[in-house]
């Protein structure tokens, strides 16, 4: 997570820090759990923060899974696979992110108010309008 360097006017503050599932999984929310405890430990109030992320590292087949003798059990593996398919399901049928976790809520891009999806929470100051289907709305640097 880092401020925006450009921004000398404003105090700057970058931060990074790994962590490792113990137990591997595709499950979102022990990754979003992993993400929230990473974000905690290195967050500082005060900063005007420009963005964050999340790199995914190692990632393996999800069959079979090495369990680790203190961490999640394998009936909980499976509820949560379960848990996944019918999230999955329903945001298929009725669209993306018409069910998410909690933490995946987003404001608009005013700060007030609930953004319906992602895309819309975020700036999209120097998109182009179709950047993947008009080669005229690439952005052309001189």
């Amino acid at each position: 997570m880092n401020t925006n360097a450009f921004r000398e006017d404003l105090a700057q503050y970058w931060n990074f820090q790994e962590t490792r599932l113990i137990t591997p999984t595709n499950s979102t929310i022990p990754i979003v759990q992993a993400a929230s405890e990473v974000l905690q430990k290195i967050y500082i109030q005060g900063y005007q923060y420009k963005k964050a992320g999340v790199i995914v590292m190692g990632i393996s087949e999800d069959s079979p899974i090495q369990q680790d003798l203190f961490d999640t059990d394998a009936e909980t593996i499976q509820k949560m696979r379960r848990l996944d398919e019918v999230v999955d399901r329903i945001n298929r049928m009725h669209g993306s992110e018409t069910v998410v976790i909690g933490a995946q809520q987003y404001t608009q891009k005013n700060g007030k108010g609930k953004a319906n999806v992602f895309a819309n929470a975020i700036k999209h100051d120097h998109k182009s309008p179709c950047y993947t289907t008009r080669w005229k709305d690439v952005i052309k640097l001189k």
